[in-house]
């Protein structure tokens, strides 16, 4: 029973390692991906929502309180990278591809794209998509802004780890490193709701019911990226996860920066 229960801590551990290697670019060490560790994953992966949340909050802090003025469009901007640069861009890579996707499935006669390339669709995709979060960051002008902008990196991993875990099956190479074994999908559900407790919990101490409310707001988007995983039965792919990520991501930081207006209006 121990010999058990010690096995079970150390694939925990590797899971935890496993998560940051795969998803941050943090030097991370990573070892053999081993079923029983993956199945982990999922658990884990609101950690690197945390980490990307704690240097947000920290570069607006350092804004503050570093004595000489800095202009608030570096932080705007510097923000916009910043979860680029943790993540590694591999959530950027799905966005591309399902951009470049969807513009080919338009056209019949466009050829199939192979290995790694970017369309201009998919190049003009990011650069609106990186001015539009830029932009809306500099309508985060308090500091609780910028720790409830924090809670919505936490829900986008959050949520797409249960879109994929309730996702039929893994049978693709490009399957989401999310999805889990059946056995352990009770357990998987179970860590992240109470990781969706925790955000509802930080949501309501920062703003109160109007913070729920305001964080209920972007659900539509993981209801239609659900619904697009519930319907695959290959399995849900990696590059649908990430663009769920960075669409999430985006909506979220609108909402955030009108939830300072409407907070004061009411």
């Amino acid at each position: 029973m121990q010999f058990a229960e010690r096995r079970s801590a150390v694939s925990a551990l590797h899971g935890f390692f496993l998560t940051f290697s795969i998803y941050s670019a943090l030097p991370a060490p990573s070892g053999e991906r081993d079923r029983k560790s993956m199945d982990w994953i999922p658990c884990f992966f609101p950690f690197v929502g945390v980490l990307t949340a704690s240097v947000i909050s920290f570069l607006w802090a350092l804004r503050l309180r570093i004595g000489v003025f800095v202009p608030f469009a570096v932080f705007a901007f510097a923000g916009s990278v910043v979860p680029v640069l943790l993540s590694g861009g591999i959530h950027l890579e799905g966005f591309f591809h399902t951009m470049e996707s969807l513009r080919r499935g338009e056209r019949k006669d466009a050829p199939k794209a192979e290995g790694t390339f970017i369309g201009a669709s998919a190049a003009v995709s990011l650069i609106c998509e990186r001015f539009l979060y830029a932009a809306a960051l500099f309508l985060t002008l308090e500091e609780r802004q910028a720790l409830y902008l924090g809670i919505g990196f936490v829900l986008s991993r959050t949520l797409a780890a249960i879109a994929a875990v309730l996702a039929k099956g893994s049978g693709r190479e490009d399957a989401s490193y999310l999805c889990v074994s059946d056995q352990h999908r009770g357990r998987a559900l179970a860590v992240l709701s109470l990781w969706l407790l925790l955000a509802a919990a930080g949501a309501y101490v920062l703003y109160g019911i109007a913070g729920i409310s305001c964080a209920a707001l972007s659900l539509p988007v993981f209801f239609l990226y659900a619904y697009m995983a519930r319907r695959r039965a290959d399995g849900l792919p990696e590059r649908l996860s990430g663009c769920f990520i960075v669409v999430y991501e985006l909506v979220f930081v609108w909402l955030t920066g009108s939830m300072g207006y409407v907070w004061n209006l009411l």
